[in-house]
Order: C-alpha cells, then structure tokens, then sequence
C-alpha cells in the first residue's frame, strides 16, 4: 500500500529485546533505502508501529486474508493477484518469489489451489468452515509511514 505494509511474521525466538533489536533494524535499513533512493532524509515512519501477538487460530485467518484484501478495499486493485506488491501471487503459484514461506502456507492448506478458493470466499463475503491447523505463536506488524516524494 502506499502508507503501509503488514507483515506476518513466526516469532520463533522469546528473547523480546533482540526481537524489538530485529524490527528497529528492519525499519532503519528500509528508511535508509528509500531515503537514499529518493534523496530524502529523515524518519519515514510514524512514531508508533504496532505489534500484535497471535493466538486464536480463527484470527489469524482473518489477518491473512486482510492483508491480501487490503489492496481491493482500498481500489488499488480488483483482484487478489492485481496488487504486484502482495504476497499473494506467491503463495498461489502466480509467481516465484522468495518473501513468503510456502511452507507456512502448506502446513495449513492442502494445496495452493485451496488456498486461492479459502481467500476468494473471504473476498466474496461467503463464511468459511474453520477446519484449518495454524500455529499460535505469530506476531502482526503494520508500519505506518507518510507519502513519499523525491
């Protein structure tokens, strides 16, 4: 999105300090990035990112889906695969990128193609049996930053 991203992210590790420590250089190598490629400089980011432990396995379905479904409620596409941006056309097979770990996504759903029809539904408004097995230590992050010029 262009004022945000979301990840989910498997927390694996109970060391809060060094994950915290992870974060912070995850954002200040981003800013870095954009700011070197916008010759720009300063915080791009708003003062407060959030994070949200996971552990209700009917929720962490719906942040799945609204992170797919963020582009098409805010018109930015028409489709799940119309965001270039997504994960999206990874998992599915669209295409191979490397960001998100189909493995995840495999454990939980029996193939891509189910997948693609559970996230279609969700898109279409039609409710979803929860039959799905997901782990319970995730953590949501949304990192807010402003618009971005040259």
């Amino acid at each position: 999105m262009p004022t945000h991203f979301h990840f989910v992210v498997r927390v694996t590790t109970t060391d809060e300090s060094a994950l915290q420590k992870s974060i912070g250089l995850l954002l200040s190598s981003y800013t870095k990035a954009i700011n070197k490629r916008y010759h720009r400089h300063g915080g791009l980011f708003q003062p407060h990112t959030k994070a949200k432990e996971i552990l209700d396995k009917r929720y962490l379905l719906t942040v799945i889906s609204y992170i797919h479904q963020n582009p098409i409620r805010a018109k930015k596409a028409v489709k799940l695969e119309g965001w270039p941006y997504s994960s999206y056309c990874d998992i599915v097979g669209m295409r191979s990128g490397t960001l998100p770990d189909k493995d995840f996504y495999r454990k939980y759903f029996k193939s891509e193609v189910e997948f693609k029809k559970y996230s279609e539904k969700i898109v279409a408004g039609i409710k979803i049996q929860d039959t799905l097995k997901v782990p319970y230590i995730l953590i949501l992050l949304s990192f807010f930053s402003g618009y971005i010029s040259p």
